[in-house]
């Protein structure tokens, strides 16, 4: 009688499981973990990609003002500010600590940006002074309306948006060796006009809410 083959990918076959006893439970455990991954992503993947401006403002900080690796992780920053919202209504997942996240993430880039034009260009004194004006005015906005609705006021009006873009675009304007002082008064007369507009909208309690 002729004796049995065994082919060699039984072997291994065999040869693995006489020295993997477990590995059934490991592959079914980590089929579980890699669900439980996907599943996290797929619930908190906009706050990741809010998060990550953070990130990516810390890192621009650090870089040379102007150079390649600033403006890498200046875009970063900016795409994800761009579709980070885009985002949470694709998959469904927008929630009050995402708007709270993105505030937060706001903030940081701005600071962040405010800092490397402070330490990098000239910025006159009378552009200080209507800087620190709107900083009061936003700050006036927000103790009133937080002390008549008890929650924080957030507006979006297309003049905060638009200060918003040209903000975003001073680095940019400063490379093609636009005047930073022509930039600077552009910049601060529309946040100016949508500071107004903002305190005319809290009074007339017509903004976004944050609770």
């Amino acid at each position: 009688m002729r004796p049995r083959r065994i082919s060699k990918e039984v072997g291994i076959t065999t040869r693995f499981r006489d020295g993997y006893p477990g590995w059934q439970q490991n592959i079914r455990e980590g089929v579980f973990i890699f669900k439980k991954m996907r599943s996290f992503l797929k619930k908190n993947i906009a706050d990741i990609f809010t998060f990550s401006r953070i990130i990516f403002s810390f890192l621009f900080l650090f870089c040379k003002f102007l150079s390649p690796i600033f403006f890498l992780f200046y875009v970063l920053a900016g795409i994800s500010d761009a579709f980070d919202g885009f985002i949470a209504r694709k998959t469904k997942t927008t929630s009050k600590f995402g708007s709270k996240l993105d505030s937060i993430s706001d903030l940081v880039f701005f600071v962040c940006l405010f800092t490397k034009l402070i330490s990098n260009t000239y910025i006159d004194w009378r552009i200080c002074i209507v800087i620190v004006f709107i900083a009061i005015v936003k700050a006036v906005i927000l103790i009133i309306g937080f002390k008549k609705t008890k929650k924080l006021f957030v507006c979006h009006n297309v003049m905060n948006k638009v200060t918003g873009v040209i903000i975003f675009l001073i680095p940019f304007f400063l490379l093609l060796n636009c005047k930073s002082e022509i930039v600077y008064q552009i910049v601060c007369s529309l946040a100016l006009l949508g500071s107004f507009i903002e305190f005319i909208q809290m009074m007339e309690n017509n903004a976004q809410l944050i609770e």
